[in-house]
C-alpha cells in the first residue's frame, strides 16, 4: 500500500508475470507449434506441458543435430537420440520452473 492512499505497486513477481505473458502471447515464441499454445486465461495442464515438452525437446534435438550434419560432423543415431533427450529435459524444467507458474498465475488473474 502507498502512503498517498492510491494502489500498491505491483510486486516484482507480478512485473515478471506481465513481461513473460506478453512475451508467451507472440506466435513467434510458440512456432513451430502454434496449435500448443493456449488462451491467455486457461491454465497450461500436466498434459499439455508433457505435449509442449516433447514436441519442443525433439525438434531443437533434431535441428541442433541437423545443423551439426550440415556443418560436416556425422553423428551417429545415438548422438541423435542423446541430442533429443537432453533438449526434452531442458524444455521440461524451463517449462515446469518458469513457463508453467507463470503462465497459470496470469491465467488465474484473468
Amino acid at each position: 500500500m502507498s502512503f498517498d492512499g492510491g494502489a500498491s505497486a505491483p510486486s516484482p513477481l507480478d512485473r515478471l508475470t506481465t513481461v513473460h505473458g506478453r512475451l508467451s502471447d507472440l506466435k513467434a515464441v510458440w512456432f513451430p507449434f502454434v496449435f500448443l499454445q493456449p488462451q491467455p486465461h486457461e491454465v497450461i495442464t500436466p498434459g499439455r506441458r508433457l505435449a509442449m515438452t516433447a514436441c519442443f525437446g525433439c525438434y531443437t534435438g533434431l535441428v541442433w543435430m541437423g545443423l551439426r550434419y550440415f556443418n560436416g560432423e556425422y553423428p551417429t543415431a545415438r548422438e541423435w537420440g542423446v541430442s533429443m533427450l537432453k533438449a526434452c529435459a531442458f524444455f521440461a524444467v524451463w517449462f515446469r520452473l518458469v513457463t508453467v507458474p507463470l503462465w497459470n498465475r496470469r491465467a488465474r488473474r484473468l
